[in-house]
C-alpha cells in the first residue's frame, strides 16, 4: 500500500523556507502512529529538514547527489525507491516534499491529509487532490489552537 501523508493549509501551503509553518502536536502524533514500523520516503530537502532518520521506521531518501546516509537507504528516483520499499512487505508512506508529492499523487492508494483551516505563508504547496480520491473518513480536531480535520482519502 502506497500512502501519502501531509498537513496542508487552507491555501495549499505545506512548507516555508525549509520548515513547517506550524507546530501541531496532534498532527505530529498521528504522523508517528501511522508511520511507525513502516517505510517512509522523503525528498532530500525534507530529510535535511528533519536532520536524521526517523526511529522505528525504514527511511528512504531521494537524492541524486547524496550517496550514503547512516540509517537510511538512498535512491535517485521515486520509482526505484518504491520498488525497493515494496520488498519490505510494509506500508509505504510518502512524506514530502512538494515535488515528491506531485509525482506520487498520481498513483498513491491512500492520502492521509491533515487539512488546516487557516492560511499560512509558504513557498511549498501540495498539489490539487485528483477527483478519483474520495474522503472515506474525517475527524475534526482542535490542534494547538488551530482548527484541523484529519481525512483519509482512497482511490
Amino acid at each position: 500500500m502506497i500512502n501519502i501523508i501531509v498537513a496542508v493549509a487552507q491555501n495549499g501551503v505545506i512548507g516555508n523556507k525549509g520548515k513547517l509553518p506550524w507546530n501541531l502536536k496532534l498532527d505530529m502524533a498521528r504522523f508517528k502512529k501511522l508511520t511507525m514500523g513502516n517505510v517512509v520516503i522523503f525528498g532530500k530537502n525534507t530529510f535535511q529538514e528533519i536532520r536524521q532518520p526517523l526511529i522505528g521506521r525504514e527511511n528512504i531518501v531521494l537524492s541524486t547527489y547524496l550517496q550514503n546516509i547512516d540509517g537510511a537507504k538512498v535512491f535517485d528516483n521515486l520509482e526505484k525507491a518504491i520498488e525497493y520499499a515494496k520488498t519490505s512487505g510494509k506500508e509505504i508512506f510518502i512524506c514530502g516534499g512538494e515535488s515528491v508529492y506531485k509525482e506520487a499523487i498520481n498513483f498513491a492508494d491512500r492520502l492521509y491529509i491533515t487539512h488546516i483551516h487557516s492560511n499560512f505563508d509558504g513557498d511549498r504547496h501540495f498539489p490539487a487532490i485528483p477527483k478519483e480520491y474520495e474522503c472515506v473518513s474525517s475527524q475534526d480536531i482542535q490542534d494547538t489552537g488551530v482548527s484541523t480535520t484529519f481525512c483519509v482519502y482512497k482511490r
